[in-house]
């Protein structure tokens, strides 16, 4: 039984951190350069706006002469609500975007405002800030509909079928649930509800597990929701708190026989 106590907790609790290990080529002043590719100079980092070729990267404020300069301690994450112009770069999902014009709530995924920087993995220590429109873990929620914004347009663009988009933001709540149980001290987890919880994650996980044997492209929206270092380990301090309630007993927690209720596609 113990072993088994194990092996539960660490295939819910495990979590891990891909290192850095993408490295930068020196700017060569005989090489010919696309748009979109990324050199070191001077211990500083650019990228391309366009062909270039013989030019020297400077840090300054146009992209005109082909570089544009990439100060990575202000890099921030993408917000509907902010307007960026040409040059600018965001994260968003753990990938970086360069603008290519100025455009306001333009998704990067999917706008052609927006060109997807490949291969990019910025060697700093601290993560990036959020942007003023999700600067916290729980994030802005405008429409007050009980989904955080970024949340709910991502799974809108990542996800075509509607009953999937059902799902995923039926998700965002139970998730939403357990980020509070690490947000709020004071509150009070009993360990029915500490059971209950986990069955409810659960379930959720195997119904994302069925839908994958059924559609081997489908990816699990648990990454779109946990989108950021601090809100990942904050659900994983999350469900250490529950399962500290629980004193190893996981005899209240229930999986059902067919986690994805009421959904056609795994049936």
């Amino acid at each position: 039984m113990n072993k088994i106590k194990v092996i539960f907790a660490l295939a819910f609790f495990s979590i891990s951190f891909s290192p850095n290990i993408f490295a930068y080529d020196m700017w060569n002043k005989n090489k010919e350069y696309k748009s979109g590719e990324i050199v070191e100079w001077s211990e500083k980092l650019y990228i391309s706006s366009h062909w270039t070729k013989g030019v020297e990267p400077i840090e300054n404020n146009i992209n005109w002469d082909g570089w544009i300069f990439i100060d990575k301690k202000k890099l921030t994450y993408w917000n509907s609500h902010e307007i960026y112009t040409g040059g600018e770069v965001v994260v968003i999902n753990d990938n970086y975007y360069l603008a290519s014009w100025w455009n306001k709530n333009e998704y990067p995924e999917t706008s052609s405002a927006w060109r997807h920087l490949t291969n990019i993995n910025f060697d700093d220590k601290e993560s990036p800030k959020l942007g003023d429109g999700d600067s916290t873990i729980e994030g802005s929620d405008a429409d007050d509909n009980g989904i955080r914004d970024d949340y709910e347009i991502s799974v809108r663009k990542s996800y075509p079928d509607e009953e999937i988009v059902n799902v995923a933001l039926s998700a965002s709540h139970e998730w939403k649930t357990l980020l509070q149980v690490s947000l709020k001290e004071d509150m009070v987890i009993t360990k029915k509800y500490a059971s209950d919880s986990f069955s409810n994650l659960i379930a959720l996980n195997r119904c994302f597990i069925e839908i994958k044997k059924n559609d081997p492209s489908f990816d699990s929206p648990t990454k779109l929701y946990f989108n950021t270092l601090e809100r990942a380990l904050e659900k994983r301090s999350a469900e250490n708190k529950l399962f500290d309630v629980l004193s190893n007993d996981l005899s209240g927690i229930k999986t059902p026989d067919t986690p994805c209720v009421n959904l056609t596609l795994v049936k």
